[in-house]
């Protein structure tokens, strides 16, 4: 793995553990979330982009980073869609194999809702990874990640960057300069990170060298 230079502080980011609790307990407004057909509906469109056309086809570009180390259950689940899609593990090495149940792991979620319905029904609302969008091949998008797990910060420590967990992400990115933006985003159109409590989706995108972020709630019925 590459070590970026990044401008993190220390101790943002930790080390692979074991599998951990989620990082809130599920609130009773999380689990209604969940429940609301409706605000699944509106963010599986904005996740497709079908916001002004949802019958328009989909487009096979939505793809996810989930970490397994956030629930025991998403190694499980990648192990399940395994059989028949394309898991990417962003862990290589010797250590790879020991690593995989608590490791980040990337892969398209195609056309259908199968794999966004269970992410929905299993861990919206917990800090479980990220989407974005890109035209780009599954393999070449792990390799384009692969080079940021390792980051070091400005005072020289090599850490571990977690920028697959949304608590991560949405605060880093803004500090980005142009350069970092083209060189994290590469082959990424754009990001789309859930909130805090999973009841809005902050769509991030890089134009003309800066970062625009749009935030849309979920409908609620």
């Amino acid at each position: 793995m590459i070590c970026v230079d990044i401008d993190i502080h220390p101790g943002t980011q930790d080390l692979p553990q074991e599998p951990r609790a989620p990082f809130r307990p599920t609130t009773r407004s999380t689990a209604g979330l969940r429940r609301d057909h409706a605000a699944r509906r509106c963010a599986s469109r904005l996740l497709w982009q079908q916001e002004a056309a949802p019958d328009q086809p989909r487009q096979g570009h939505l793809f996810a980073i989930l970490d397994a180390a956030c629930d025991r259950g998403i190694y499980a689940g990648l192990q399940h869609f395994a059989a028949w899609h394309h898991v990417v593990p962003l862990y290589q090495g010797t250590d790879a194999g020991n690593l995989a149940a608590v490791g980040p792991h990337l892969l398209c979620l195609g056309t259908t809702d199968e794999i966004f319905d269970w992410i929905w029904e299993n861990f919206w609302g917990e800090a479980w990874g990220i989407f974005f969008w890109s035209p780009a091949p599954a393999g070449q998008l792990g390799a384009h990640f692969r080079r940021h797990l390792l980051a070091r910060t400005t005072d020289g420590e090599r850490l571990v960057f977690r920028f697959y967990d949304p608590r991560v992400l949405l605060p880093f990115l803004p500090t980005c300069t142009a350069a970092q933006l083209r060189d994290f985003f590469g082959p990424v159109q754009h990001f789309a990170l859930q909130d805090d409590d999973g009841a809005a989706i902050v769509t991030l995108r890089r134009e003309a060298g800066r970062l625009i972020t749009r935030t849309s709630r979920l409908a609620a019925e």
